[in-house]
């Protein structure tokens, strides 16, 4: 049984029931497919929905089938990334395309989603409907947008940022959004709720890239150049030091080996801590932004005291390494 178990800041407990329980599916599919894309994951999609629910005065049960469907979906979503990505491995461990193949792992993928949909039917709250299919539009965006730029030197910051805001902060709107339309909440506190989500899932995505060059990050260094891709870490290093380019294009073709050694070798140790000190700055940015939305929110919802909570999430985002 894939019942993940865990605990809120708070000390409320939660339960998360990771479970297909689809009819169609043979039983040794759903197995890899729960054991691939679930099992070490960090919950932060649906954490983030029970600890606003907690904020808001929302009972936990009522928000958790959502948070169900927000991790099917970023299931569903890792599962196409792996394939698009070619990748072989998934939180270190066999992916599911390099364990199913490519065909059924998009199969799984498909699957996942037209699940997750089938319960967010079943739950009745249309503007919640309405709401995932707009994120779910993001997140093909986002993945169209980030493929053209794959293997592209020229890539723009704006096109960097407008990635990041559709295939990584929509997601994160959503959960933060939820609590308040099952509460009935006003579209003011809604837009409130997801311009918090919104500089969240920017923050997060920015320290993502900082990640990607941390020996803890439980992924290979540079990851996202060894896939062909510019981060913010990288377009910084590349616009300032034009001439890195050949080196990057190297690496982005598997032309060269890299490492961390090799990488410093080759760009500078100080280079590299200014691009990480610039974008680590730019999620702080965002992070401020954040903050200024939940004020805003907890003052117009009144009194809760898992709004301390929400904002220590923010405050440890920040020191976020892995």
């Amino acid at each position: 049984m894939n019942v993940i178990r865990a605990t809120l800041p708070s000390g409320q407990k939660f339960s998360l029931d990771l479970n297909l329980n689809h009819p169609t599916l043979l039983p040794g599919v759903q197995v890899v497919t729960e054991e691939t894309l679930y099992r070490g994951g960090k919950l932060f999609r649906p954490r983030l929905c029970f600890m606003m629910a907690e904020a808001i005065g929302v009972p936990l049960e009522r928000v958790a089938p959502f948070a169900r469907i927000a991790e099917m979906v970023h299931g569903a979503t890792l599962a196409h990334d792996d394939v698009i990505d070619e990748a072989t491995e998934r939180r270190s461990k066999f992916s599911l395309n390099a364990r199913m193949t490519q065909a059924r792992a998009v199969l799984a993928g498909d699957l996942m989603l037209s699940r997750a949909m089938a319960e967010l039917c079943e739950l009745g709250h249309d503007s919640i409907l309405k709401r995932m299919s707009e994120v779910l539009e993001d997140l093909v965006t986002g993945e169209w947008l980030q493929l053209e730029n794959r293997g592209v030197m020229l890539v723009s910051p704006q096109a960097l940022d407008t990635i990041a805001g559709y295939k990584t902060a929509a997601m994160v709107e959503w959960c933060a959004e939820i609590p308040l339309h099952v509460q009935g909440a006003s579209s003011e506190e809604i837009g409130l709720a997801r311009k918090f989500g919104h500089a969240l899932g920017l923050a997060f995505q920015y320290l993502d890239d900082c990640i990607d060059f941390s020996a803890h990050s439980g992924k290979a260094f540079s990851h996202d150049l060894t896939e062909g891709l510019l981060n913010q870490v990288t377009f910084l290093m590349i616009s300032k030091q034009p001439g890195l380019g050949v080196y990057f294009k190297a690496i982005m073709d598997q032309a060269v080996k890299v490492d961390r050694h090799s990488f410093v070798l080759e760009v500078g140790e100080a280079q590299l801590s200014s691009a990480l000190k610039e974008v680590r700055e730019k999620a702080g940015f965002q992070i401020q932004l954040a903050k200024e939305a939940l004020l805003k929110l907890h003052a117009s919802v009144g009194p809760g005291k898992g709004f301390g909570h929400l904002h220590d999430l923010i405050e440890n985002l920040i020191r976020r390494e892995e």
